[in-house]
């Protein structure tokens, strides 16, 4: 059971960090952030509790986290600039 929701928090967390680049927002950062942590805490616990071909694992895991991570500080970015233009709008 916890491999389904392993697999179901990883694929949703890339698709919802594919979303997120192209229309990124605070809520729907924080909500990926959450994610991401449901991932590594699953995968973490199944790694303590059924250590099997650990070497693998922890590749596919570290290829995730990077991924992810990539693709959520370019979100936070565009985040952060239209932040500013909305600023400097409101100024003007």
């Amino acid at each position: 059971m916890i491999l389904v929701i392993h697999i179901t928090a990883a694929l949703a967390s890339i698709g919802s960090a594919a979303y997120v680049f192209f229309d990124p927002s605070r809520k729907s950062l924080l909500f990926n952030y959450g994610l991401v942590m449901a991932t590594a805490a699953t995968g973490m616990y199944m790694i303590v509790t059924q250590p099997v071909h650990i070497l693998q694992t922890c590749l596919s895991g570290i290829l995730y986290i990077g991924f992810v991570s990539t693709v959520l500080l370019l979100a936070s970015r565009r985040l952060a600039a239209q932040a500013v233009k909305a600023k400097n709008n409101r100024l003007k």
